[in-house]
């Protein structure tokens, strides 16, 4: 027990990844993230999930889960130590598995360049990004171009859109775009937004599905020019578009579809890198320190 409470005491007061410098984005602050985040969301939604409306609960703070605090439920006092210890169990021997994605994405998104979607001049990335949930409240855009080919998209601070546009060896040879959407889930989205909810049930990372359906959109949304050739049928997913003929447009457009993920605290390591590899950015290290470079000459 004097070994959790320390733990969760290095925790209680994990910085904005906003406010650190680059460096300090390491896989120890990921680790403290995903357990401050995870251990405070599974205890209070537990409370929630077990709160009798005729009773009255006092919430907690997230600094009062972390001490182990008593809760006060009507009138009475309740030990959460119990409940802290299950989460911590469900969480804390898995952080090497998954904490490569958190470190990556939120070094990337702190050099990145806040644009808007007016400035997507790709046609067919503002189709995709229209695709998307809107969130009237966080319409927050960034990008970072990684490498000639290779650019991520920021969008409203919950997905990451990667596009990678190869290169052509002659003029007659077909462009082809690799496209994956990754929603990076509650928590980063929280984080990044420095508000906190955690009675909301937690939505994990995903990579998203393109899906052809019926045109139903606008059309002046369209890309004609390009249509989707390929989608992976296995996690994660990577999406192909290919240059067309316009009748190819027609018909159809696509929806991106993510899968429910129970399980994962964030995008797990493995399959993060498979994701680096093929869309060319496994040296992200060395084109982040580049990008920070060039951010502060």
């Amino acid at each position: 027990m004097s070994n959790l409470r320390n733990a969760l005491e290095k925790v209680k007061n994990v910085p904005s990844p906003l406010n650190i410098p680059l460096n300090d984005i390491d896989k120890i602050y990921a680790n403290q993230l995903l357990t401050r985040y995870n251990i405070v969301s599974y205890v209070m939604q537990q409370l929630n999930s077990c709160f009798n409306f005729k009773d009255t609960l006092i919430p907690p703070l997230p600094e009062e889960v972390l001490e182990m605090k008593p809760v006060t439920l009507a009138n009475q006092l309740y030990s959460i130590e119990s409940l802290v210890e299950e989460a911590a169990k469900r969480i804390i021997p898995y952080l090497n598995s998954y904490n490569e994605f958190i470190v990556d994405v939120l070094r990337m998104y702190t050099v990145a360049k806040v644009t808007t979607l007016q400035h997507v001049k790709d046609r067919t990335m503002r189709e995709i990004i229209y695709r998307l949930p809107e969130d009237p409240e966080h319409r927050i855009y960034r990008y970072i171009e990684l490498t000639d080919a290779c650019t991520i998209y920021f969008i409203r601070n919950r997905y990451m859109l990667i596009v990678n546009k190869g290169t052509k060896r002659s003029e007659l040879e077909s462009n082809i775009d690799l496209v994956t959407v990754i929603d990076m889930g509650t928590m980063i989205f929280q984080t990044l937004n420095n508000e906190f909810d955690f009675y909301s049930p937690t939505e994990n990372c995903s990579t998203g599905k393109f899906k052809p359906v019926h045109c139903k959109y606008d059309k002046r949304v369209m890309n004609p020019g390009v249509y989707l050739c390929d989608v992976t049928t296995t996690y994660p997913y990577v999406n192909a578009f290919a240059e067309s003929i316009v009748s190819k447009r027609k018909n159809y457009s696509f929806n991106i579809v993510f899968p429910t993920v129970m399980d994962d605290l964030s995008l797990p390591n493995e399959i993060w890198d498979y994701v680096k590899r093929v869309f060319g950015i496994i040296n992200l290290n060395e084109l982040l320190n580049k990008q920070e470079e060039d951010y502060h000459v």
